[in-house]
């Protein structure tokens, strides 16, 4: 009875690949994250 009440196309919508725009969100934090290190790193070079 499980099986009938699962939608065959869960497991599908989760093993899409990004779209152009959820790779351009991961990029823009990624590129976020690493200015913030930086300047995180530049003012403890200072202390």
């Amino acid at each position: 009875m499980k099986d009938i009440k699962k939608d065959p196309f869960d497991e599908y919508i989760r093993n899409l690949p990004p779209t152009r725009k959820e790779l351009g969100q991961a990029w823009s934090t990624a590129i976020g994250l690493i200015g913030v290190r930086l300047v995180i790193i530049s003012f403890l070079g200072y202390l």
